[in-house]
């Protein structure tokens, strides 16, 4: 059923990489976004999924803010 539900939705596959780029996974479970299937690639890089939905495009000069 939850394939199901994903192909429905849609979802993304994100890549992070550079120093704590776990912090962005605690930034979005704190924020109640989910993720699922996260991979540690290499010491500074993570692969994660996540909806789609939930998935906003920002440019790389504007700023990202953690509350």
């Amino acid at each position: 059923m939850f394939k199901f539900v994903k192909f429905l939705i849609g979802y993304v596959v994100i890549k992070v990489s550079g120093n704590n780029a776990e912090l962005l996974i605690n930034i979005l479970l704190k924020r109640h976004i989910s993720v699922w299937h996260v991979r540690r690639m290499s010491d500074n890089t993570i692969i994660f999924y996540m909806y789609a939905d939930d998935y906003v495009v920002r440019e790389a000069s504007e700023p990202f803010y953690v509350n």
